[in-house]
């Protein structure tokens, strides 16, 4: 096989295999969003919200949680994975990890993603709870008249520290949307399978022509 007939190989292989980034889909887990929200809440006054959800019959793998938050100035917002609590089942139990801020210090109901710094495993058929804890500052977040749902998990309930809000928000359920690991996309796993071929092919033909 000539050299050049080598290189177009080679070429054509790198192409397929990863000469551009290969994309990736991040798949529902569960989630309530859309266009707009039906309501908010908001309070300067410290406040822990939750949302429970049960898995289905597939275990899940969580990589972020994002929400639709008001975050003011000086307010700090942390993000906490909970196993259900079966002294108080209206509320969070222990906490299983902590998911990271990805995103500004200040917004106005805007999308805030917690990520988690590498995917939670979620067990099949489990209850888990999502939370999130303000303090220092003003606090808002987006709620609508849909409860979550999703391809791998059930909404339970919702919680809040504050009681007025468990009263007041009675009929609206927290804007949330949780998501698995990204996976790669069908075609990109099939181009780098050709990308493979194609190297292998190279190498042979180098063999023959040696």
């Amino acid at each position: 096989m000539s050299i050049a007939r080598r290189i177009e190989l080679v070429a054509l292989a790198f192409v397929l295999a990863g000469g551009a980034t290969a994309p990736v889909k991040a798949d529902l887990i569960i989630g309530n969003f859309q266009a707009g929200f039906s309501g908010s809440g908001a309070t300067s006054v410290d406040l822990t919200l939750a949302v429970e959800f049960t898995t289905g019959s597939t275990a899940q793998s969580l990589a972020d949680a994002t929400f639709i938050l008001l975050i003011g100035s000086g307010t700090t917002v942390t993000a906490t994975l909970h196993t259900t609590n079966a002294a108080a089942p209206d509320a969070p139990g222990a906490v299983l990890a902590t998911l990271m801020d990805q995103g500004p210090a200040t917004l106005f109901y805007e999308p805030a993603t917690f990520s988690a710094a590498s995917p939670i495993d979620l067990e099949a058929d489990t209850s888990y709870w999502i939370q999130l804890t303000a303090t220092g500052g003003d606090f808002g977040f987006a709620v609508n008249f849909t409860p979550p749902t999703g391809p791998g998990a059930t909404y339970v309930r919702s919680y809040f520290s504050d009681p007025f809000f468990n009263g007041a928000l009675r009929d609206t359920f927290l804007m949330v949307q949780l998501n698995s690991a990204a996976v790669p996309e069908p075609a990109s796993v099939v181009a780098l399978g050709l990308g493979a071929v194609g190297v292998g092919l190279a190498c042979r033909g180098r063999r023959i022509a040696a």
